[in-house]
């Protein structure tokens, strides 16, 4: 999928197509996601050009940018 949702709901910024990504690479430290279907452990970051670092997890089925991380980014309130 190459869209990107932006989520209200989201607390991190996780992608899963890694066409949108450049320098994917070992995170120092990992993520442990909970979400309905259970929880994964997710270990790679990537760089989102034209945005910043984020989680990158391949078997994730869409591609997801938190309001709030966006928001804090841009300095939007």
């Amino acid at each position: 999928m190459t869209l990107i949702l932006l989520d209200g709901q989201s607390t991190v910024n996780m992608l899963s197509n890694e066409n949108l990504l450049t320098n994917i690479s070992d995170s120092k430290r990992n993520l442990i996601l909970q979400y309905h279907a259970g929880k994964a452990v997710i270990s790679k970051k990537g760089d989102l050009r034209g945005y910043s670092n984020v989680w990158f997890y391949l078997e994730g089925i869409s591609n997801i940018l938190s309001v709030r991380n966006v928001q804090r980014k841009h300095r939007v309130t």
